[in-house]
């Protein structure tokens, strides 16, 4: 099951219309490989991804930002919403939401913040993802056991490489 199906099958059960997603993790996350950074010391990005109940996405972004992740990091061929950067961001996805019920990974523009139950959504690691993290487990593994093997007493940890 593709991350999108996964998020689109718990707004179902929800009593929301639509999320919002605009962590750095949880973008990476529902599009699988495209990032919404420009500097990677924040935890929300210069994109936010609107999903609608009915499968419909919309990538939000501010004047500078909005046609890069419409041609580079649009892996699920979001519709750009393109905010003018001197404008409120939040006052147009307010505008955008209207009258519907919308939740989000941050609390945006006076949503519900959901990131704990989006969490538990994204704990159910696909065949993909269990390979990734196997091989990735194995390779730690073979680092530490290397490690292990090759230490000797009275050498601290600057020496262990």
């Amino acid at each position: 099951m593709k991350n999108l199906d996964k998020l689109l099958s718990w707004l179902q059960t929800s009593e929301y219309d639509g999320v919002i997603l605009g962590r750095r993790d949880n973008f990476k996350w529902i599009t699988e490989e495209n990032a919404n950074a420009v500097v990677t010391n924040t935890e929300v990005g210069v994109a936010h991804l609107l999903i609608e109940k009915d499968g419909s996405v919309t990538v939000a972004a501010d004047s500078s930002d909005c046609p890069r992740m419409e041609t580079e990091q649009n892996a699920l061929r979001a519709k750009g919403m393109l905010i003018p950067w001197y404008e409120s961001f939040e006052a147009h996805l307010k505008d955008y939401i209207g009258d519907r019920t919308f939740a989000s990974d941050t609390g945006i523009a006076g949503t519900d913040n959901v990131q704990s139950e989006l969490i538990d959504v994204r704990m159910q690691l696909s065949e993909k993802e269990l390979k990734r993290y196997r091989k990735i487990g194995q390779e730690c593994a073979g680092i530490v056991e290397g490690v292990a093997m090759n230490a000797r007493p009275g050498q601290t940890e600057q020496n262990c490489r």
